[in-house]
């Protein structure tokens, strides 16, 4: 049926003078015809004439979710306009128009925005389903410093303005800067009761007054509230919205869990610029055509600032000021600056990267400060906490805890289950506070507990991966070094998967940084994993380090093992004899001495099997294998491989099809058939 008939009688009412009485009827006709429009309107002008304005915006709320979930539609330009009139945006029509303020607080949105388009459309999907239950909506952005957590914000902001017809508030929250201290929420809160249209006289004193109040006007209304760089979870819940259609965006270095757990807040991490979105940000900054020219350059800077959108728009900036200079020059400069966060310098604060590191290192507990800086030790790319540990002197437990804070200030960031990372600027920011605090005796002494941790932890390793292996001449770990003992083979080859780059960044800044014996001595556990792998290029650098690192130590290693052979000679202990032969040889190889290596492990494996060991000589054979491979004696190779795997096979040890497949390749070299499989 249709309503047109009761609507115009209704109309005619409402302009007498009737609404009151009006509004138990259209109670009764909106709830039967929900989706009937001009019902709902003249139900929001009778409430509004009764002097029950808010109700009457929030029928409009209600109707509008309604639509859309259910038509899939906008109300219609009648209602929409009703709507307006009501916030006082239209002209005056039934009842006279609501007078009171339409905040505008918004900063400048950014013109040379470019990317986030995936964040963007998160927001929007969420913005768009909290419009159509008639609710609240809360955001919380964090992100590293320098991430463009606030360009984020209020660039989004700009664009849905329009669907927050009562206006936008913003406050700088300063929880994190060096500018004046952060507002308390009393002071906020009367703020933005005065660009409300709170008469001064009528703004409360209290905290939990303002915060009342400022729930009820915004309970009516529509607005955008943006709460930009939030120290912590109390300074901005007072300042959130209770009910209605309204939404605030929170932005915070911190991770602002109690948000999410507590007010149901929506968390987004803002993390680094893909480089197509640099790309665009610097084309939009610099021009296309000059982006264009130079393709390599552009790479090279790209590069260089890592996704940071703040060091992107400090590069742009100095380019643009520079614009005789071609993008390769300012690349050169990115490339060999040092200290590297001097490329980023700049006389505004906000703008310069140390600056605003500082802010959220000042930020930092004493411990975490200290475990940042220390971090800056560390040669990457990631690492777990116990080499976080290592390096700070403190339990793990306790090491964690630390992480964790880090990690909610985003210093750090959690790329998976307890491994952790620096974003590169920050570690290069950690790296020159470590230099300029901490004194040089203690930076050696937690370098020297690191590299305990990986040595100790890969022989550990080792040991289950290759249990017939001799024993490692490693002395005793640094006091505090952690040391991760894997439970069985398969556990050992996960530590060594996570661990290979930090592995064989560990190898060269041992050789490079005077540690010479931690990387000979580090070199033969990792090389088991990787030849397991068959991670050839990679096994041959590992190798060559050791050479470089053993050579550097004045043939330390060889050294030992000769002193070791001689104390073992006079004990007459022929398996200690043995060990230390093996151990000579390794080192003799390592520093290209085959002839020398071949002699010492042809002796070694010829007591080791007449005095029972078997599985040292398996061992001891490939090893001579090697050294054979080392000189082109593929015959010997085979031979000595030949015989290694009769004892493994004879053992039934799982190495056996390791040394077998190594095998296979040495007589496909040779000319020879393969090796046929296992015998039964």
């Amino acid at each position: 049926m249709s309503d047109s008939r009761p609507s115009d009688r209704i109309a005619l009412d409402l302009h007498s003078g009737a609404h009151s009485a009006l509004v138990p009827e259209l109670t009764t006709l909106v709830a039967e015809n929900p989706l009937r429009e001009r019902l709902i309107q003249l139900f929001m002008a009778a409430l509004h004439s009764s002097g029950r304005t808010a109700e009457a915006l929030e029928t409009f709320h209600k109707a509008r979710g309604r639509l859309i979930e259910e038509l899939g539609v906008e109300p219609g330009a009648a209602l929409q306009h009703e709507y307006r009139r009501l916030l006082g945006t239209a002209s005056p029509g039934l009842g006279g128009p609501v007078s009171h303020p339409v905040p505008r607080q918004l900063p400048s949105d950014i013109s040379a925005f470019a990317g986030r388009t995936e964040p963007t459309s998160y927001l929007n999907r969420l913005l768009d389903e909290h419009e159509r239950i008639g609710e609240p909506l809360l955001l919380a952005l964090n992100g590293f410093p320098g991430s463009g957590k606030t360009t984020l914000a209020v660039h989004w902001a700009h664009g849905v303005a329009d669907r927050f017809p009562d206006g936008n508030l913003y406050v700088n929250l300063r929880g994190f800067g060096q500018a004046a201290p952060a507002p308390e929420p009393v002071a906020v809160l009367r703020g933005f009761l005065d660009a409300l249209g709170v008469p001064p006289d009528q703004i409360p004193d209290g905290l939990d007054e303002c915060a009342a109040r400022y729930r009820s006007l915004l309970a009516g209304r529509r607005i955008l509230v943006i709460l930009d760089n939030a120290r912590d979870e109390d300074q901005v819940r007072p300042l959130l919205p209770g009910s209605g259609g309204s939404c605030a965006v929170v932005t915070s270095r911190h991770q602002l869990t109690g948000l999410a757990t507590q007010q149901s807040a929506w968390s987004l991490h803002v993390d680094m610029i893909e480089p197509s979105e640099a790309r665009a940000l610097l084309e939009r900054r610099l021009g296309r055509d000059r982006v264009a020219a130079d393709p390599a350059a552009v790479s090279r800077i790209i590069e260089r600032c890592a996704g940071l959108p703040l060091s992107l728009a400090i590069v742009a900036a100095q380019a643009d000021a520079r614009d005789g200079f071609s993008l390769a020059a300012i690349a050169d400069e990115l490339e060999t600056s040092e200290p590297v966060l001097d490329a980023f310098s700049s006389l505004d604060a906000t703008s310069d990267l140390r600056t605003v590191f500082s802010w959220s290192y000042r930020g930092l507990s004493r411990d975490a400060a200290r475990l940042f800086r220390l971090l800056g030790l560390h040669w990457g790319p990631d690492f777990a906490v116990e080499a976080a540990a290592s390096l700070s002197g403190l339990p793990v437990r306790d090491t964690r805890r630390l992480v964790d804070e880090l990690c909610r200030m985003r210093l750090l960031i959690e790329l998976a289950p307890g491994r952790f990372a620096f974003h590169d600027l920050l570690g290069a920011y950690a790296a020159e506070l470590v230099d300029a605090i901490d004194t040089a005796s203690d930076r050696r002494q937690a370098v020297r507990r690191l590299l305990d941790h990986y040595l100790h932890s890969a022989h550990a390793a080792a040991d289950l991966m290759a249990p017939y292996r001799l024993p490692a001449l490693t002395a005793e770990p640094s006091l505090h070094a952690i040391i991760c003992a894997p439970v069985d083979h398969n556990h050992a080859t996960s530590w060594f998967e996570a661990e290979h780059a930090a592995l064989m960044n560990a190898l060269a800044c041992a050789h490079r940084a005077e540690f010479g014996e931690s990387a000979w001595l580090l070199a033969p556990p990792f090389a088991i994993h990787l030849r397991r792998q068959g991670l050839d290029s990679e096994w041959l650098t590992v190798q060559r380090l050791a050479v470089a690192a053993a050579e550097r130590s004045d043939d330390l290693p060889a050294k030992c093992c000769r002193e070791a052979l001689e104390a073992a000679t006079e004990l007459d202990d022929p398996v200690g004899i043995a060990v230390s032969l093996d151990s000579l040889g390794f080192t003799q190889a390592m520093l290209g001495r085959y002839e020398s290596a071949i002699d010492s492990y042809r002796r070694s494996a010829a007591l080791l099997r007449g005095h029972g060991e078997k599985n040292l000589a398996a061992v001891t054979l490939v090893r001579l294998g090697e050294a054979y491979q080392a000189v082109g004696d593929h015959d010997a190779v085979v031979e000595a491989w030949k015989s290694a795997l009769r004892t493994l096979e004879e053992l039934g040890h799982p190495d056996a099809d390791h040394v077998r497949a190594r095998l296979s390749r040495a007589t496909a070299r040779r000319g020879a058939p393969t090796m046929p499989g296992p015998r039964s």
